[in-house]
C-alpha cells in the first residue's frame, strides 16, 4: 500500500515536470502579470489557456499575478513563443513573445509579463512566485516614450503600511 501511494504522489508531483515526449519541452505553470492599458478576457500559449479575465491598468500599475493556470509545453530552446491575447469583441491578435534565457535548472512556473504596446516577455521560474517585473515595465515605458499615471511602489509602500498599522480601538467595542 506504502508503494501505491509513493507512485501516486510521484505522479501529482511530476504533473508540472518535464514532459513525457522526445524533445525538449517542459510543462509549466502560467501565471499572466499585465501592465498595459488593455484588458484580455483570455491568454494562450500553444492553445493552452493561461489566463483569463486579465483587467487593463493605468501606465505603471500592474494587474495578475494571483490566478496560476496549469499546465502548458514549452521548449526549453525557444526564444520566442506565439502568445494569443483574446480581445474585447471576441477579436484575437496573436503576439510573438521574447523568453528570457538561460532557464533554472527545475523550472515549473512561466511569468508572462504583458508590457504596453502588446510586447510580451516570458520568465520561467522553478517557483510559483511571480513578482512585478518593473524593470521590464520601466523600460518599455521609456522605449515607447509613455508617462507614468501610477508610481506602483509608492502604491505598494502605502499598502504595506496601512497593513502595519495597529487596529482602531473603537471598532473592537
Amino acid at each position: 500500500m506504502k508503494r501505491f501511494f509513493v507512485v501516486i504522489v510521484l505522479c501529482m508531483l511530476s504533473a508540472c515536470g518535464k514532459s513525457g515526449s522526445a524533445d525538449d519541452s517542459v510543462s509549466l505553470t502560467g501565471i499572466v502579470l499585465n501592465y498595459s492599458q488593455e484588458g484580455y478576457p483570455s491568454v494562450s500559449i500553444n492553445g493552452h489557456g493561461v489566463g483569463v479575465a486579465v483587467k487593463r491598468v493605468k501606465i505603471g500599475d500592474v494587474y495578475g499575478g494571483g490566478s496560476h493556470m496549469c499546465c502548458f509545453p514549452l521548449s526549453r530552446s525557444a526564444n520566442q513563443v506565439n502568445v494569443e491575447l483574446t480581445l474585447h469583441g471576441g477579436s484575437k491578435v496573436v503576439v510573438a513573445a521574447d523568453i528570457e534565457q538561460p532557464w533554472s535548472e527545475m523550472p515549473n512556473t512561466a511569468g508572462i509579463h504583458i508590457l504596453p504596446g502588446r510586447k510580451i516577455v516570458i520568465e520561467v521560474t522553478p517557483g510559483g512566485s511571480q513578482w512585478p517585473r518593473m524593470d521590464l515595465l520601466d523600460a518599455r515605458i521609456k522605449e515607447l516614450g509613455l508617462k507614468k499615471e501610477v508610481d506602483y511602489q509608492a502604491k505598494m509602500q502605502e499598502i504595506m503600511r496601512k497593513q502595519q498599522q495597529p487596529q482602531n480601538k473603537e471598532e473592537d467595542k
